[in-house]
């Protein structure tokens, strides 16, 4: 049995570390690569996602204009030489590349629902304090 719910009043400024899924696509067929991603949770409720996606829908880009309000950043993403790439680089890869912006939508999507991603395995304990600081 899980842990009793507790109500929490809305406290602006909150995030979450939430994994994601990225289709990224190879040669015929997609990798689903889990990226870590951390949330704003301003506009989880009912409310401010509806105002959320009624300014979206005014906006040029869409998907753009959704994670600009929801992305803060991104937890340590290696490089091919296994170097931990800065939340600058991952967000002008993240613009340059559909299927980032995508899987990342999917997971900000996912997380409001409450829904982890399929196959997902949860981090062991040992998991650093460094990717869990912060969350709500």
């Amino acid at each position: 049995m899980g842990k009793k719910f507790v109500f929490e009043t809305k406290k602006p400024g909150r995030s979450i570390l939430w994994p994601c899924l990225i289709p990224v696509p190879i040669d015929g067929d997609i990798d689903q690569q889990e990226l870590s991603v951390r949330f704003s949770l301003d506009h989880a409720d009912e409310d401010d996602h509806v105002a959320l996606i009624t300014e979206a829908q005014a906006a040029a880009d869409f998907v753009r204009h959704i994670l600009d309000k929801v992305v803060l950043g991104f937890d340590a993403v290696p490089n091919e030489a296994g170097e931990t790439v800065g939340n600058d680089d991952m967000f002008a890869v993240m613009w340059a590349t559909p299927y980032i912006q995508n899987g990342v939508l999917g997971g900000y999507l996912a997380m409001r629902e409450g829904r982890l991603p399929k196959n997902f395995v949860r981090p062991s304990a040992s998991t650093s304090a460094a990717t869990t600081a912060g969350t709500a």
